[in-house]
């Protein structure tokens, strides 16, 4: 009897119908991927979800072509042209694909993402990332897309725009265009001629104001990133962003950000140039610094340019915070530490160190904890009203009416 129960079992495994002890489960509408031939066959429908099953390594692909991009025509106000997008669902389950080389106008792995595409849980490891626009998960991320809880090492080259999570992001929706980039962390080295950002190139957004928004949330940068311009072009970079719109929160940069040699240069710790959205909760401790000549070149701990608001930000270079600014730019317990004080819980005002960030106290300086939550955003950060006040008022209300009260908890 026991030997006919055995015969049964193996039948059955053989069948299907018991599922081996450690086997992976695949979500239900799920279609798996287990090999690089795979992974190819996503481009044929760029609809569909997909999980990956195990890890990867294209060493022996040659080069990749993204999965869902073709030739565009790309200016400075339109995107046109024809292109194929990935707009379904890609769980990388926490695995690694490794040694990705991608040589293309749009260079990346995916191309595009549009309507309410989501790449999540992958480690890109020892990419080789070179085109005209280049992102290791990305070349451009569209209306409604997402990208969470991906980290990327390698090296990434976009003479144009180069992100180490995505090139360009544009929401180009009227109405309410969400794009979020979340959880995500970058290690590779970034270089660009005009454009060079950490995490991301450059982000737009069209036909504001409205209720669309891009954000970058929970995501930090450790590799150098480095815009050195050929031609005389306006340079940007930045540890996070290189240029743009987006609302960047609970995030830090302590990688190498640099940049010169553009008829003018921007360079900040955390974006190179930001418009009016305001960015918050965020750390610098990457060196910032000028390649070749100082003329015309704006430099910040935080931002190189900036017209938004920023609060509870703070970075260790002797620097200013922000480069300059076209518009009075608002700053809230916006601060440079000193090595001790970088090291120090308290010194961090209006972070959560419950849920957010970690920190070992007289060891470093914060880190991100790990975040297992389905959100895809952060409390935007708000300047407190008091401060768009004129200086002038605000010193006598500080030190005249409400004296020390006023100043540190108002």
């Amino acid at each position: 009897m026991k030997k006919l129960l055995s015969i049964l079992l193996v039948v059955c495994m053989a069948v299907g119908l018991v599922a081996p002890v450690g086997a992976a489960i695949i979500p239900a509408g799920f279609i798996p991927v287990y090999t690089p031939e795979d992974l190819d066959n996503i481009r044929k429908n760029p609809a569909s979800s997909y999980i990956l099953m195990n890890d990867l390594d294209m060493s022996a692909w040659g080069n990749w072509e993204p999965l869902a991009a073709n030739e565009w025509v790309w200016d400075e106000f339109e995107i046109d042209g024809w292109c194929s997008r990935f707009t379904g669902v890609f769980d990388g389950g926490g695995h690694t694909i490794s040694n990705l080389t991608s040589e293309w106008q749009d260079a990346s792995l995916f191309g595009w993402l549009d309507e309410s595409a989501l790449v999540k849980n992958l480690n890109l490891a020892n990419v080789n990332i070179e085109g005209w626009t280049a992102g290791a998960v990305a070349t451009l991320a569209l209306d409604n897309s997402a990208i969470v809880n991906v980290s990327v090492t390698g090296n990434i080259t976009g003479y144009r725009l180069a992100g180490g999570i995505v090139g360009f992001i544009n929401a180009e929706d009227e109405v309410d265009a969400r794009i979020y980039i979340r959880g995500c962390h970058n290690a590779a080295n970034v270089t660009s001629y005009e454009t060079a950002g950490g995490i991301v190139g450059e982000a737009v957004l069209w036909y504001w104001p409205t209720e669309k928004m891009i954000m970058i949330s929970r995501s930090s940068n450790s590799g150098t990133i480095s815009a050195i311009a050929q031609n005389n072009d306006t340079i940007y970079v930045g540890g996070i962003q290189g240029r743009g719109n987006a609302t960047i929160v609970n995030s830090y940069n302590t990688g190498i950000v640099q940049g010169g040699g553009g008829w003018e240069t921007y360079i900040g710790g955390i974006t190179g140039s930001a418009h009016l959205e305001p960015y918050g909760r965020l750390i610098n401790t990457g060196e910032v610094r000028i390649i070749g000549s100082e003329d015309k070149v704006y430099i910040g701990a935080i931002a190189g340019h900036s017209n938004g608001s920023v609060v509870y930000s703070y970075f260790s270079n002797e620097l200013p915070a922000v480069g300059s600014s076209r518009i009075r730019v608002q700053l809230h317990s916006v601060q440079q530490l000193k090595s001790a004080e970088l090291r120090q819980r308290s010194s961090y005002r209006g972070f959560d160190f419950n849920s957010v960030w970690q920190i070992n106290e007289g060891v470093s300086s914060p880190t991100l904890r790990a975040d297992n939550s389905d959100a895809l955003a952060d409390p935007v950060p708000q300047i407190p009203l008091w401060t768009l006040l004129p200086d002038w008022i605000q010193f006598i209300l500080r030190n005249l009416l409400f004296g020390w009260l006023w100043f540190n908890w108002l």
